[in-house]
C-alpha cells in the first residue's frame, strides 16, 4: 500500500532516516459548481424556508431546517443533487470504495440549510449513520471558514512549530459556488463567524 515517505536528514546532509505519513484524512474541494443563475434560485428558495421553518439551539448556534425540511424532497435541488452524486463517486471511488454496489447505491439521504450570521458557531462534531458528509455555500462572508480537527482529546503537549506533521486542525474557506466532501467521521465545525451572513447546504451520503 502506497503511502508518503519523507527522507529525514541530519544538519550536514546525511540522512537519518525517514518519516511515514499513515491513516491520511481526506477532503474534496471544487470551486464554480453550479451556475450563478441557478445558484441565485438556490439561494432564494433557501432563504424561504429558513425564514418559514427553521430551528436553533446551542450546539447548532445557527438557524437551520436539519429538523424541519429534507432538501432531498424538493425537485428544485435536483441539479445540486445530480452535482454532488456525481463529484461523490468519484471521491468515494478515489479513497477505496470502488465495488458496482457501493457506486451504485451511493445516494443522499438528508439534506438541509444552515443560515449564519456574525458570530454563530456550530460545535466540532461528527455524523453518524452516513458514510460521507459534505456542505455546499451558496454564499458566505469573506474571512468565513470551517475547521476540520484531528483528535481534540489529544493531552500530548504542543510542538514549536506546527507543521504537516504535528498540526491538530485545518481550516478551509467557506468560498461561495464550492463543494466539499469528506468522511462522515471527520471532526470539524465552524468557529465564530465573522460579520456577514453565510448560506450553506449541508448533506449526508450513504452506500
Amino acid at each position: 500500500m502506497s503511502m508518503s515517505v519523507f527522507k529525514l536528514d541530519d544538519p550536514n546532509g546525511n540522512t537519518i532516516g525517514t518519516i511515514r505519513a499513515v491513516f491520511p484524512k481526506t477532503i474534496f474541494c471544487e470551486n464554480n459548481v453550479l451556475s450563478s443563475d441557478y445558484i441565485l434560485s438556490l439561494k432564494t428558495l433557501s432563504e424561504k424556508l429558513v425564514r418559514e421553518n427553521s430551528t436553533k439551539d446551542t450546539a447548532l448556534n445557527v438557524l437551520s431546517t436539519h429538523k424541519t425540511n429534507n432538501l432531498v424532497n424538493y425537485d428544485e435541488y435536483g441539479v445540486l443533487s445530480d452535482k454532488i452524486i456525481s463529484k461523490a463517486k468519484g471521491y468515494a471511488e478515489a479513497i477505496g470504495y470502488c465495488s458496482k454496489t457501493q457506486l451504485q447505491n451511493l445516494k443522499i439521504v438528508n439534506m438541509w440549510v444552515n443560515q449564519s450570521n456574525g458570530g454563530d458557531f456550530v460545535f466540532p462534531h461528527i455524523h453518524t449513520n452516513s458514510d460521507l458528509t459534505g456542505v455546499f455555500y451558496i454564499d458566505a462572508p469573506t474571512n468565513a471558514i470551517i475547521t476540520f480537527y484531528d483528535n481534540i482529546y489529544n493531552m500530548s503537549k504542543d510542538v514549536a512549530t506546527v507543521n504537516m506533521f504535528s498540526s491538530r486542525y485545518f481550516q478551509h474557506p467557506c468560498t461561495p459556488n464550492s463543494l466539499l466532501l469528506f468522511k462522515s467521521d471527520l471532526l470539524h465545525g465552524n468557529e465564530k463567524q465573522p460579520t456577514g451572513s453565510k448560506l450553506a447546504i449541508s448533506f449526508n451520503i450513504v452506500f
